[in-house]
């Protein structure tokens, strides 16, 4: 238990380190954003790299995923057989892209009218889609620095591209005026570089070498992952569109920062989800795979709720000094979009069960459930709740997937998870803020408000069971460990 969870927090914080340099140099470029740009061609940038979202899912058809997978099917260190796979992806990933791009750049005034309507956006659409073209094809080589556990080198091209766009973006931006083009441009000339960086780290791996046989199973896998990955799109993203569609691109402008502070959660569970993966095949190796993965859910429960808490607490802050006070009214949709991203990192490790047996038709199954109830809920609520049914429907889409979600994986690889535990820990980040909420009503200081809230929190953690002082003295194990190994 021990060794595993010392090297799922060593892994996962490596993960976790490396979307932090991506969300971190977002998130430090934001004020850069709402400062220099109008607020409504903040609203099209966010659009444009939302669509860029989905056109990545749509080039790469899960074959990264289904490379991982199908790795993971041998047996054997032998060089040249990863070398075939790893060639044999690179190749299908770049015909498969070729195509796909080039409908989308040649389609690129038909989707700036789709997505933005009036406001220019042609230009736009054409450097996102060579960005993620450049992307797609990195993809291969982030998937094998993945399968041979070498997170530190994964950490490095995330750091190259933080710091490349920390660099060159405020540099187009502010000092050569180049507006929301100039964002773009910038992101091209990064994932480049990305991507030249990536192929130094593992060109080894690479040849002129085809196989039919890694290929027929790495696109079979990739092929029932990737219904996935659009689904969890509509779920995640598609309410920005609902937003534009319902009301104007300033709205989406102030969405779009909100949502930006609660991906901060998000990319905490991606960091995860990236690390989880080997370490699962690494556990299911022990005597009792099931209690291993029991006793870790309850700890990861624990950290990301937590986490999440005290980002909601942190909220009014954040937003003040991401945007100016046109922006102000995300303060009360970033809490939302918090809880609704705990609950998809609750559904990535209940997916354990079906990553175990590869019945990924399950997840997708759940994720169809979830798109639908979004799409539905999205045209009902934001009508009459505006920005706030946008991110109640996120929340009850990913609410409705977690729970289809472990009903199915229960069903193929049952897992004894601590049910109270996690009532427990919920109960009490509830608890906490709804005290908060209520004591700033009573004109209480904001600052003391969140202190006393985050006392509560803990209090009520420990009162009823949330964390014992065995839990406390297991982590300080484990990071001794860490620290000793290291």
């Amino acid at each position: 238990m021990l060794i595993h969870a010392r090297k799922v927090l060593t892994h996962s914080f490596l993960y976790a380190a490396s979307n932090a340099m991506v969300v971190a140099s977002g998130l430090v470029l934001i004020p850069f954003y709402t400062r220099h740009l109008s607020i409504e061609e903040f609203g099209a940038f966010s659009l444009v790299t939302t669509f860029g979202m989905f056109l990545m899912y749509v080039l790469d058809l899960g074959l990264p995923t289904g490379f991982v997978r199908r790795y993971y099917t041998y047996n054997s260190d032998d060089r040249m057989q990863r070398m075939r796979l790893a060639s044999t992806v690179f190749w299908i990933l770049l015909a498969t892209s070729v195509v796909l791009a080039s409908v989308s750049y040649a389609s690129a005034d038909y989707i700036s009218q789709l997505l933005l309507a009036a406001f220019p956006g042609v230009y736009l659409v054409q450097l996102m889609t060579v960005a993620v073209f450049v992307t797609t094809l990195s993809g291969v080589s982030q998937s094998l620095l993945r399968v041979l556990e070498q997170p530190g080198r994964f950490f490095g091209l995330a750091a190259l591209k933080g710091i490349g766009v920390l660099i060159m973006v405020p540099t187009l931006l502010v000092v050569y005026g180049r507006g929301v083009e100039g964002i773009f441009e910038a992101q091209l000339v990064i994932a480049v570089i990305v991507a030249i960086g990536g192929w130094l780290l593992t060109a080894r791996f690479y040849g002129f070498t085809f196989s039919a046989v890694d290929g027929r199973a790495v696109v079979t896998m990739g092929l029932l992952i990737w219904p996935a990955m659009v689904l969890n799109w509509v779920i995640d993203f598609s309410d920005m569109y609902f937003v534009r569609y319902f009301f104007d691109l300033e709205q989406v402008a102030i969405y779009a920062v909100a949502y930006k502070v609660a991906q901060i959660v998000f990319y905490s569970v991606l960091a995860f989800a990236i690390g989880w993966a080997p370490i699962l095949f690494g556990i299911l190796r022990d005597a009792n795979p099931q209690d291993t993965l029991a006793k870790l859910f309850r700890m990861y429960t624990i950290t990301l709720i937590s986490f999440a808490y005290v980002l909601a607490l942190l909220t009014p802050e954040l937003i003040s000094v991401l945007g100016p006070p046109a922006y102000a009214a995300g303060k009360d949709i970033s809490p939302i979009l918090c809880v609704a991203y705990v609950v998809y990192g609750l559904f990535i490790f209940f997916l354990s069960g079906v990553v175990v047996t590869g019945k990924f038709q399950y997840q997708s199954l759940a994720l169809i459930v979830g798109a639908a109830s979004n799409v539905v809920l999205n045209f009902v609520l934001i009508p009459i709740y505006g920005l706030i049914g946008a991110a109640c429907a996120t929340l009850a889409a990913y609410s409705v997937t977690a729970y289809m979600g472990v009903r199915f994986a229960q069903r193929l690889y049952p897992i004894p998870y601590q049910w109270r535990d996690l009532f427990s820990v919920g109960c009490a980040a509830a608890m906490g803020y709804t005290l908060y909420v209520l004591v700033l009503q009573f004109g209480m200081n904001e600052i003391v408000a969140k202190f006393g809230a985050l006392l509560a929190y803990l209090a009520l953690l420990f009162s009823i069971g949330g964390v014992t002082m065995q839990e406390i003295r297991t982590v300080k194990s484990i990071w001794n460990a860490s620290e000793n190994s290291a």
